[in-house]
C-alpha cells in the first residue's frame, strides 16, 4: 500500500512541475494552454499528449519521463537565474552611472566653489 501511495505522490510531483511550467510558458509568451503544453513538451523532449495526460492524471508510466521533466525544469530555472543575473548587472551599471554622474557634478561644483573663493 505504501508503494502505491509513493507512486501517486511521485506522479503528482512531476505533474505539478509540468503544470507550473505550462502556466509559466502561458504567462511568459502570452499563449493559451494547448500551445504552451506543446512548447513545454517540445522543449522537454516528450510528446504534447504526454504533458496533457500527465497534468490530468491519466499518464500511466510517469517514471518514463521523470528524468526529462526534471532536467527541463532545471534548465528553465538556470535560464531564469541567468536572466535575473543579467538584469541585476544592468541595474547595477545603471545605478553606478547615475552615481558617477552625481559624483562628477559634485566635483565640478567643488571646483567652481574653489574658484569662487580664490577669485
Amino acid at each position: 500500500m505504501s508503494a502505491d501511495r509513493d507512486k501517486g505522490e511521485h506522479k503528482m510531483s512531476v505533474a505539478n512541475i509540468a503544470e507550473r511550467m505550462v502556466r509559466d510558458t502561458m504567462v511568459e509568451r502570452g499563449l493559451k494552454k494547448p500551445e504552451a503544453r506543446a512548447i513545454v513538451a517540445r522543449e522537454a523532449g516528450v510528446k504534447p499528449g504526454t504533458i496533457r495526460r500527465l497534468c490530468n492524471g491519466s499518464l500511466v508510466h510517469v517514471e518514463r519521463i521523470t528524468d526529462r521533466m526534471n532536467a527541463y525544469a532545471i534548465r528553465r530555472l538556470e535560464n531564469k537565474i541567468s536572466q535575473f543575473e543579467h538584469e541585476l548587472a544592468v541595474a547595477r551599471l545603471t545605478a553606478a552611472r547615475a552615481d558617477d554622474v552625481g559624483i562628477l557634478r559634485a566635483a565640478a561644483a567643488l571646483d567652481e566653489a574653489k574658484k569662487a573663493l580664490k577669485g
